[in-house]
């Protein structure tokens, strides 16, 4: 039984194109996830004890995962003292207009900086 020449064209054809459309996303996959993951990570700090947390953002004051009470507030950074520290949520400062100031060094704090070395991870529900 003889196979014609555009049936083997055919199916090399499909396989090229499967294998051109498969092999870069196994390559970038897990680049891919992580970096996704990275963007949807918020910090938050803890206005009673200070722990600082990462997790995904949520409303504020949440819940600590210690206390039970609503003491989480978004995290603000100050790259003088290179610390983390609870701030207003992003509603106040958009009607205030101004950043918060550190309470150390008086700078104003930033909404993004390096992630926290020492952070907890908050878990996904509430």
């Amino acid at each position: 039984m003889e196979i014609s020449n555009w049936r083997v064209w055919l199916t090399a054809s499909v396989l090229l194109l499967a294998a051109f459309l498969t092999v870069p996303r196994l390559w970038s996959g897990p680049s891919r996830a992580a970096a996704m993951n990275a963007e949807r990570t918020m910090v938050f700090v803890c206005s009673e004890t200070g722990t600082v947390y990462t997790g995904i953002p949520r409303t504020t004051p949440a819940a600590s995962p210690v206390t039970g009470n609503q003491t989480l507030m978004p995290g603000w950074y100050c790259p003088r003292c290179n610390k983390w520290y609870a701030g207003p949520g992003m509603e106040t400062v958009q009607r205030s207009r101004r950043a918060p100031l550190c309470e150390i060094c008086r700078q104003p704090l930033l909404v993004e900086g390096p992630p926290p070395a020492m952070a907890a991870t908050l878990p996904v529900t509430e």
